[in-house]
This record gives structure tokens, C-alpha cells and sequence, in this order.
């Protein structure tokens, strides 16, 4: 199991198994740790007449006790980026912070974290009833706190809601996934040293979703870093530099040109197939040279002197 590692002093948000309250996230500070005995003190900013109190790091869930399949979960996290609507988004170069980016309106089927009673629920989108007013439902019990029936469905106000967030002490931030799918119409930057890595997930209009990232240099990191490349697979950055199997860019031949060189490369765009190509043309050099400069070829030049 991962260890979470966390920092006195540090904003954070932490959630609860008891009735009541599950399936909700509560703003706090951190006060103290002790990682041995799995336990973290914590104050809540929202709750300034409650007393800063003992959690624990890592939880099982009651409902999961005498189950071998769930682990124990993390009840802690870092505080929650900081949020953005698309039309009020700075330049990325200006953005140093961990930071989610809301890319449009609400749709039906976003997963979101409803600002409710001083908490944060997990929820989601089933209806749309104005332009600044949604149906949502929140999760039920085991889980969450949701009801059966037309009780479960909530009304809220979107300037209440957030994009629902995973987060993971190998991860980081990521998008909440439900059955492969990320529910989510907003845009996720993470900071890197190399530079920023934008990662932009679009509602699930079909049967998957489509994500991109994007790469842009800090000030610090463009004079010695501007050709850095990165790519991104669940929100897990790779450099460029452990890429395994690297593709050559070819220019594209006339027909003409094609039938008389065969090159290996139109063929198969590989690095290998155009390090054959390579050697083939040293080859065909070093042959142009020999013949140059055999016997033959020097005493028959002469008749190609001009007089």
C-alpha cells in the first residue's frame, strides 16, 4: 500500500465512514502527525466551535470489514486545486499551482462535489433544470447518503458545484472514473519541473472520452528545458526520454521517385528501418568512391575532358 506522505501546517480535506456524513469532504488543516500510529491531527476550517481532532490516515470501511477484496482507504488529501472557469483562466505560464480549469457548462451525467452544509458531496449531475440550477444524486448507503426514490434527487446551484477529484499519494490529482469513463468536462494542470502538463477531459458525449496534454515551460525551466516533451496516460506524466520505440518522420516521394529507390522506411516507419536505409547509402558512397578512383575509371575519363 502507498504511504501518504503530508506536512504540519499543511490545508488538506479529509472524509468520514460515520453515519451521516459519508461520501463528504471536510476542509481542514493539518495540526500534527504521527504515521506510525496512522493517525493525523486535524482542525476544521469550516467548523471554528469544533475541537481539532485525532483521524485516521487509513481507514477500512465498515461496510468492507470482512471483505478480502477492499483495502483500506485514504481518508486524507492534499487541499483541492484551485478552480477556474474557461473565461477567466490566465495565461498557463502565469499558473504555478496545481489548478482545474471548469470548460463549459454542467452536463447530465458529471460526476461533481456539491458545497452543501459546509462540506463538499459526491455527487452527480441526472437533470438540468436552469441555466444556474441542477438535479443531482448523491451516492447511497453503504456509501453516501443518498435516498430512495425521488428524495434522493437534490436541487443545487452550479456556482456550488466542483469537478470531482481522485487523489493518490502516486497519482496525484486525477479525474473521478465511473466504469472506464471519466465523467468530467473540465481541464486538469498539473505543474511539473519540466513545465506544465495540461490534461483536458471532455464529457462523455460517446462511449469513451477524449484527453490530451499539453506540455508548457515555466520561466525557470525554458532557457535549459524548451524542447522538453511529455505525454500523459491517467494523468501519469513520461518523459520523452523513456519512450522505447521512437518514430522517423519521412518526406513523401513522388511515384516516380519511389520506384526507383525503395527505401526500407516507406515500408516501415521505424528508427530501424531508416538506420538500414543509412548504411545502404554509406555503402552505395563508398562504392561511388572505389569506382572513382579505380584504373579503369580514371583512364576512361579522359575522354570527357574538354579539348
Amino acid at each position: 500500500m502507498e504511504k501518504a506522505s503530508f506536512k504540519v501546517g499543511q490545508l488538506a480535506e479529509m472524509r468520514t465512514f460515520e453515519d451521516g456524513f459519508r461520501s463528504a469532504w471536510f476542509r481542514c488543516k493539518i495540526n500534527d502527525i504521527k504515521p506510525n500510529e496512522n493517525k493525523i491531527l486535524l482542525d476544521y476550517i469550516d467548523f471554528e466551535l469544533e475541537e481539532p481532532s485525532w483521524v485516521k490516515i487509513y481507514q477500512m470501511p465498515l461496510y468492507a470489514r470482512k471483505s478480502k477484496h477492499i483495502k483500506r482507504q485514504l481518508m486524507v488529501r492534499p487541499q483541492y486545486p484551485a478552480i477556474y472557469y474557461k473565461d477567466q483562466m490566465p495565461p498557463l505560464s502565469s499558473i504555478s499551482q496545481e489548478s482545474v480549469v471548469i470548460h463549459g457548462k454542467w452536463k447530465v451525467g458529471n460526476m461533481v462535489d456539491w458545497f452543501k452544509d459546509d462540506c463538499f458531496w459526491s455527487a452527480r449531475i441526472v437533470k438540468l433544470l436552469s441555466h444556474d440550477k441542477v438535479q443531482i444524486e448523491l451516492p447511497l448507503p453503504p456509501v453516501g447518503e443518498g435516498k430512495e426514490g425521488e428524495e434522493r434527487k437534490l436541487e443545487a446551484l452550479c456556482k456550488d458545484l466542483r469537478p470531482c477529484l481522485d487523489w493518490s499519494e502516486t497519482k496525484g490529482w486525477t479525474f473521478h472514473i465511473v466504469e472506464g469513463q471519466t465523467l468530467c468536462d473540465a481541464k486538469l494542470i498539473i505543474p511539473t519541473k519540466q513545465g506544465t502538463d495540461l490534461e483536458v477531459e471532455h464529457a462523455a458525449d460517446g462511449p469513451a472520452n477524449a484527453s490530451s496534454t499539453t506540455c508548457i515551460p515555466t520561466e525557470g525551466d525554458r532557457d535549459g528545458e524548451q524542447n522538453e516533451n511529455a505525454k500523459t496516460n491517467c494523468g501519469l506524466v513520461e518523459s520523452s526520454e523513456s519512450v522505447s520505440s521512437l518514430r522517423v518522420e519521412k518526406r513523401k516521394a513522388a511515384p516516380e521517385e519511389v520506384e526507383k529507390r525503395e527505401l526500407n522506411i516507406m515500408r516501415e516507419d521505424t528508427l530501424e528501418a531508416a538506420v538500414v536505409d543509412l548504411e545502404e547509402l554509406v555503402n552505395k558512397v563508398n562504392w561511388l568512391q572505389r569506382l572513382i578512383k579505380s584504373p579503369a575509371t580514371t583512364s576512361s575519363s579522359s575522354s570527357w575532358k574538354l579539348a
